[in-house]
């Protein structure tokens, strides 16, 4: 099946037209031209449309040939697609016996019926067909053989004032499998130790609060029938008052401390912790000073906690001694805060198959690989608000991939939603599928403009 993957127009629906000839009561009447759509694939220029004969007359010794021709702005080119030719039953019984030198596509047409043609064709791409016309060439033939030909044309597309019509992009890409869907989750608790002092207290000040943070993270994951915990990371930090040296030791403590504390707590293996600390938390400091709003001389400040010249007792003492006021609101307000400890639980979540799929998406769409999120989203209709969804979903989730980004543009597109899709495909390499989506865009742009325009 071939996959178009670039809109280059298209028009306006259900033009009725046709060739009338009041020399001729046999001529045609009419035919309505519907569901135009064209697109580059593979250097080729692809045209799909519906005919429809309804009112269409074509006495049984008649026929009629329809050529689409493509003409460029200015004349600057022309191409004509694979003719159709429209018999009548005679004629449709003698083309079947001797087609001839004649290429191209042959129906029959029944007078008085309802009929219509899917008609597809394509021709070589060049590059004015990107801004062109359509237009359908009417071959008026007599009886038999002989041809009193006369041609007329309809504009599929109005040379003076194209109308535009966008169809819905169809070239989304499904990402690859992901081998192991590995996840994590991640946060801080802010636990409070007796002055230098190391053991956990659980109901030391609000440390039942923050150790159950820590918990319940673990446990969300842990009590999970499809995931499996593969690392627990903890990474303590101390804050810089006091010597440097103490700092070491309290940050390194702590923070084994916790890694036992949760071990302990749910039995767990204590090989999968990864326990790391940072003795003095001068980087939470610095973030804290630079955006804050309260404090008096904050360039002063950051001139001393920048000065990597300064050992980190000089650093602390330094700042004590300048600037008294501002470092005791640090000390009671800030410092507090610079104690903690991040902790990050790294599992696996098993494969799922569709149907799975689609139920984790409700509750837990984060378990799911983009591939599984892009084959929930084909379960859907394309253009349905689940369809949608599922692509604004898998975005959020994966907002650095490229394929995430593009199929986010091309839904985003195909909603009419320029100002998302701009967003989506500026993170996409160059490609085909994406140049096709900016195609898109300025198509809709163009849009619009007729819209308000008119």
């Amino acid at each position: 099946m071939r996959k178009i993957i670039s809109i280059i127009f298209a028009v306006a629906m259900a033009l009725t037209a046709g060739a009338t000839d009041a020399r001729n009561e046999a001529a045609p009447t009419g035919i309505i031209v519907d569901s135009v759509v064209t697109g580059v694939a593979n250097g080729k220029l692809f045209l799909d449309m519906t005919l429809r004969f309804d009112s269409l007359r074509v006495t049984s010794n008649r026929r009629i040939v329809y050529t689409p021709v493509l003409t460029g702005i200015d004349s600057i080119g022309e191409a004509a697609f694979t003719p159709l030719m429209v018999n009548g039953r005679r004629q449709h019984i003698s083309f079947e016996r001797n087609r001839g030198d004649f290429e191209g596509l042959e129906i029959r047409r029944h007078d008085g019926k309802p009929q219509s043609f899917d008609y597809s064709a394509s021709v070589d791409y060049q590059p004015w067909m990107e801004h062109a016309f359509l237009t359908l060439s009417n071959d008026y033939c007599g009886c038999g053989d002989i041809l009193d030909r006369r041609k007329d044309t309809l504009d599929v597309i109005d040379r003076r004032r194209p109308q535009l019509f966008f169809k819905p992009l169809t070239c989304y890409v499904e990402p690859k499998a992901e081998g192991i869907k590995d996840r994590s989750e991640s946060g801080s608790a802010f636990i409070d130790f007796r002055v230098n002092r190391t053991e956990i207290r659980p109901d030391y000040r609000r440390n039942t609060v923050e150790l159950a943070k820590i918990i319940s993270t673990v446990d969300l994951v842990r009590n999970d029938s499809n995931v499996t915990i593969t690392a627990i990371d903890i990474h303590g930090y101390a804050s810089p008052e006091g010597p440097y040296a103490n700092n070491v030791r309290l940050a390194q403590g702590r923070a084994k401390a916790l890694a036992d504390y949760v071990a302990r707590l749910r039995n767990f293996d204590r090989s999968i912790f990864n326990v790391a600390s940072t003795p003095e938390d001068w980087d939470g400091l610095r973030r804290y000073v630079a955006d804050s709003l309260h404090l008096d001389n904050t360039q002063g400040l950051l001139a001393v906690i920048n000065d990597s010249t300064l050992a980190p007792d000089a650093r602390d003492r330094r700042l004590r001694q300048r600037f008294p006021a501002q470092y005791a609101y640090l000390l009671e307000n800030v410092y507090p805060a610079l104690r903690h400890s991040d902790y990050t639980v790294h599992y696996t979540v098993r494969a799922f198959n569709l149907e799975e799929a689609r139920r984790i998406f409700v509750d837990k769409p984060g378990q799911l690989s983009l591939q599984e999120l892009f084959l929930v989203a084909q379960s859907y209709p394309a253009g349905s608000d689940e369809f949608n969804r599922v692509f604004d979903v898998a975005v959020h989730l994966f907002p650095k991939d490229p394929t995430a980004n593009l199929n986010a543009a091309i839904n985003a597109a195909n909603r009419h939603d320029i100002v998302s899709a701009e967003q989506y495909i500026e993170k996409v390499p160059d490609c085909e599928e994406a140049r096709q989506v900016r195609r898109a865009i300025d198509l809709i742009r163009e849009i619009n403009k007729q819209n308000t325009n008119h």
